[in-house]
């Protein structure tokens, strides 16, 4: 029996170019200006990343694909299962359509929990990613939470 899962699907348009969009996923002193406190990133097929937040949030994995400026996959654990996140660019008049989806978050009921926590986490981000590239100011703040 296939197990079934959910997938997270976001998509935003950016007023900045594609490879403009790439470098902020791409590049650890652009990421962190936007996402993580600190990055390290090697983006190819087979390289690997770590994203670290203040009070010992992490993230770390491979890199699956890596396609500059259009795409970009990782597998991204999340509470003790991996899941794959996939970054597809479009240049569009004006800017880049970003389109996001994070699949494999099981349905078992203490994963609802994380499946809101991490859509809406990922609103935030994608919000301030936008801030950054279209007006150069990060919108986070020291106290905000989405979880």
């Amino acid at each position: 029996m296939r197990r079934r899962t959910r997938t997270i699907q976001q998509t935003i348009e950016i007023r900045a170019p594609p490879r403009k969009v790439y470098d902020a996923l791409t590049n650890p002193d652009v990421l962190v200006r936007w996402f993580p406190d600190s990055a390290r990133i090697e983006p190819k097929p087979g390289g690997s990343y770590r994203f670290a937040w203040r009070g010992g949030y992490l993230h770390e994995g491979p890199v699956l694909a890596a396609v500059a400026p259009r795409s970009l996959s990782l597998v991204w654990p999340l509470d003790g299962f991996n899941t794959r996140v996939h970054f597809r660019l479009t240049r569009v008049r004006g800017g880049t359509v970003l389109k996001f989806r994070q699949t494999g978050i099981g349905f078992d009921p203490r994963r609802v929990r994380i499946f809101v926590g991490v859509t809406a986490g990922w609103l935030y981000y994608f919000a301030n990613l936008r801030a950054l590239l279209e007006t150069g100011r990060d919108l986070r703040r020291d106290r905000d939470q989405y979880w």
